[in-house]
């Protein structure tokens, strides 16, 4: 027979048992919680909020990691700069949403090029209205990085939108480079796309620019 002394016993061994389930419970829920958030911040730094696209803080993370491993490997690579023509006007004349659906628009017609050729690709939105492609473990091929860019040109190129009533086209201009033996920085590789990209700017937009040099516009 049990002793009301012995039964007050298992009665405060119970309930312990269950605070103590109860606590476990909470904790395992807390860290779930937790962990989900930090899933989701992991995402947001790693992916542009509005075209899904890798952020700047990842480009900037793979352009390190491949300039290392180019520099004891020499596994080259290649950037393509590509920026919106006329963006401003665009989002001055139409909205700001008219703007944000042409950047949708436009990254995933890059994206579908870019995961169709041969070499390992990623896209990163780099600026406002600015995108770049990082090529891989390239074999360097002017031939092939021309195709390559008409190929994304063209894509943009067929894009249609309508706002306010109004039919709109829109067109880049790019810049490619790859990356050099004498490169110091791993930024170096990047700048010269810029600058290239730039070139394309003042020759009048539209344009492609591949290691300096401004190529001919498609008429197809």
């Amino acid at each position: 027979m049990y002793t009301q002394q012995s039964l007050d016993a298992w009665a405060r061994q119970i309930i312990a048992l269950v605070v103590l389930e109860f606590a476990v419970f909470w904790y395992g829920r807390t860290l779930y919680r937790q962990n989900i958030k930090l899933e989701q911040f992991r995402h947001d730094a790693e992916f542009d909020d509005l075209t899904g696209v890798h952020s700047f803080g990842v480009f900037n993370r793979d352009l390190l990691r491949l300039f290392n491993t180019f520099k004891t490997d020499q596994q080259a690579y290649s950037l393509y700069a590509l920026d919106v023509d006329h963006f401003k006007h665009i989002n001055d004349t139409y909205g700001h949403l008219a703007g944000n659906e042409v950047l949708k628009a436009i990254s995933h017609e890059i994206d579908c090029v870019v995961t169709h050729v041969e070499y390992q690709t990623r896209l990163y939105r780099t600026g406002g209205e600015e995108f770049t492609v990082i090529l891989q473990a390239i074999k360097p091929d002017a031939k092939r990085a021309e195709e390559i860019s008409r190929e994304i040109q063209r894509a943009i190129n067929q894009l249609r939108f309508t706002f306010d009533g109004q039919d709109v086209r829109v067109t880049i201009s790019l810049g490619a480079a790859n990356v050099l033996p004498d490169d110091a920085n791993y930024l170096d590789s990047y700048k010269r796309a810029d600058q290239f990209l730039y070139t394309s700017k003042r020759s009048g937009r539209n344009a492609i620019t591949l290691r300096g040099r401004t190529l001919a516009r498609d008429v197809s």
